[in-house]
């Protein structure tokens, strides 16, 4: 990030991978604003991710995901981006315009279905076998999220040793 003077941090990942808690542990420790970008859709819209899936579907919801990551893909911000977001071209676009670091937080599938397999608010795992649709999902969207320029494995770690992992390899690109 050569003599950038704002840092734009985009945490990726699938869903149950520790993108907003990471975020919020990491934010301090960089001094940067956190947006998580689903939190910010679910105020923005007055009503949940699964509901925006149900009432106007999918492709609405990542029409407006994009927009609005976008949109903060800004100086000085440290972004959780949607599961999906990593996904869409225009993003990873605009954060390689903005010199953003892009960082994968890669987790196994065991470990995302241990995390996820209670949950009712994940739309995508709302069909009749959701493990296996992880599987696939995860498959498909790995290759993508190799692209981002670090790459971390959260399984099985303390989130705070993940942060200071994250801070640094963040050295590597100059961030103070």
């Amino acid at each position: 990030m050569d003599n950038h003077k704002s840092y734009i941090i985009a945490l990726t990942g699938m869903m149950g991978c520790g993108k907003t808690s990471i975020g919020k542990l990491l934010a301090p420790m960089l001094s940067l604003n956190f947006i998580d970008i689903d939190s910010y859709i679910k105020n923005q819209y007055g009503m949940s991710i699964g509901d925006i899936f149900a009432q106007k579907g999918e492709a609405y919801f990542r029409a407006i995901e994009e927009e609005i990551t976008i949109d903060h893909i800004a100086d000085g911000y440290l972004l959780s981006l949607g599961g999906g977001a990593f996904m869409n071209k225009n993003i990873r676009q605009a954060l390689k315009n903005n010199n953003a670091v892009s960082i994968y937080l890669k987790t196994d599938c065991d470990i995302l279905w241990s995390r996820l397999c209670h949950k009712t608010d994940r739309p995508l795992l709302q069909n009749p076998n959701p493990r296996e649709f992880l599987e696939n999902l995860l498959q498909q969207r790995d290759p993508i999220y190799q692209e981002a320029n670090i790459i971390i494995s959260t399984n099985n770690r303390d989130k705070d040793l993940i942060a200071k992992n994250i801070v640094d390899e963040l050295k590597l690109y100059h961030y103070p």
